[in-house]
């Protein structure tokens, strides 16, 4: 099986198939729909008016709202047909069955006008001629892509404006002078369950818990930020909470949704994911792609083998700042993820490789045998610090990882190694005889020193 990993910070945004990507040609915005885009039974689907795309993350604009979709795509070798010359059987272009998984959401308008004005924007210079299925015989042709589209009056003296950010789709209500705000309510249709948390909308659906949130809000003549706030109306239904403000001035409330995949044509699995100060996010795991994972000057560009532990960090918004492999000739994955009192990060996981992994001067620079656990730290910028294996003879997991207010480091996982893990006088110093134990180390900021370590388990 084969799942490409869809990372989501904001709103995830809708999938529609329909013919043809335009973002194949570097075009980044909302394609106007001229009679090309389809439904998922190969309908003409006039509804759509605008929709954007970029490979798995898509919005599609209505003329009375607009709709997320979430979706993650699996991938099964076909059988074999039993002929030796048989195009399945080759092993390099092998048969697949491919199955993909949605999830939507519709965003309701309560009480808007029924049909505004969608007015576009900046239209690209290129254009996307299309033949294909249910189109006319002489193609749809000359479809542009645009940088924004307005829906004007969505309510009496109010806009609803899309846009582009990194690449990514945003929208801003704009409340023009002695508009009402109050106005704006709106219902998510099709969502598991949805609550307010912390300020910010949660939306349950097939892939996990979204979240949508408002970094932003000002006067639009004075630059002057405005507290906005979400409010819950009834289920599923909410509202903005604005405090006084100049009515005579144009108000922008500016929600960022945005989502995206990270990975290549292989597999690729995030284990952890923690925010910074500022609310960059950083990500661990691993991927089996040999491309489109590191970012040009990243510690490990190059795929290292079967499998290779990830980090990356990426703005609040979105955008990549980078993202390294790391890794042996054969397979690492990272499980737990820390950052510590002078914005490093600290990682744990476990690898199979033997070399490719451990610094000079680190706690331990060789190999133990058969899988063992590794703790590593970068920079917030990217750079490796230091990086050790922990480990004896038998397999040893790394699992969870958390740093103290002094920088040092303690680690968990389990093992069935008889040595190599705990310290002389710790509190359990030999191992329980069971099928694993239980571990727990404490280790000096720098990677070089182990202060103690023991075992924790029993006969089992």
């Amino acid at each position: 099986m084969n799942k490409k990993f869809l990372l989501i910070a904001g709103i995830l945004i809708a999938n529609l198939l329909f013919a043809g990507n335009p973002t194949t040609h570097g075009i980044f915005g909302y394609t106007q729909n001229k009679g090309q885009v389809i439904d998922q039974n190969n309908n003409l689907n006039p509804a759509v008016k605008y929709l954007f795309n970029s490979g798995g993350l898509n919005v599609q604009l209505r003329t009375n709202g607009f709709s997320y979709d979430s979706y993650t795509i699996e991938r099964k070798p076909l059988p074999k047909t039993g002929s030796e010359n048989a195009p399945h059987n080759d092993p390099g272009h092998p048969m697949e069955d491919i199955m993909y998984h949605y999830h939507r959401l519709d965003i309701e308008f309560i009480g808007a006008n029924a049909a505004p004005q969608l007015v576009a924007q900046q239209p690209s210079k290129e254009y996307v001629n299309y033949y294909t299925t249910s189109t006319p015989e002489e193609g749809v042709l000359n479809v542009r892509t645009y940088q924004k589209v307005t829906y004007i009056n969505l309510y009496a003296g109010i806009d609803l404006e899309f846009a582009i950010s990194n690449n990514l789709p945003k929208y801003n209500f704009i409340i023009h002078p002695n508009a009402d705000a109050s106005q704006i309510k709106w219902k998510y249709n099709g969502a598991f369950k949805t609550t307010l948390q912390d300020g910010k909308i949660i939306l349950s659906v097939e892939q996990g818990n979204l979240e949508e949130n408002i970094p932003s809000s000002f006067i639009n003549e004075t630059s002057q930020n405005i507290n906005v706030n979400y409010v819950s109306l009834s289920d599923n239904t909410y509202g903005f909470s604005i405090p006084t403000y100049d009515k005579h001035t144009t108000l922008t409330i500016d929600p960022i949704p945005w989502a995206t995949y990270y990975g290549g044509s292989g597999d690729e699995n995030v284990n952890r994911i923690i925010r910074d100060s500022i609310g960059n996010l950083i990500i661990t795991g691993y991927s089996a792609s040999s491309s489109n994972v590191a970012t040009s000057g990243a510690f490990q560009t190059i795929y290292g083998g079967t499998q290779d532990m990830i980090l990356a960090k990426l703005t609040s918004s979105g955008a990549m700042v980078w993202s390294t492999y790391y890794g042996g000739a054969l397979s690492e994955n990272g499980l737990g993820l820390m950052m510590d009192r002078n914005g490093s990060f600290v990682v744990i996981g476990q690898t199979s490789s033997t070399s490719g992994i451990a610094t000079t001067g680190a706690y331990q620079t060789s190999y133990g045998g058969t899988i063992d656990a590794m703790v590593l730290k970068f920079t917030s910028t990217g750079t490796r610090t230091w990086a050790t294996y922990y480990g004896g003879i038998a397999p040893d997991y790394g699992m969870g990882i958390v740093t103290d207010t002094s920088g040092n480091i303690f680690f968990t996982g389990y093992t069935s190694s008889t040595s190599g893990i705990a310290s002389s006088g710790a509190y359990q110093s030999i191992y329980g005889s069971g099928t694993y134990d239980a571990f727990l180390v404490k280790m000096s900021p720098t990677g070089t020193t182990r202060v103690w370590g023991t075992y924790y388990g029993g006969g089992q």
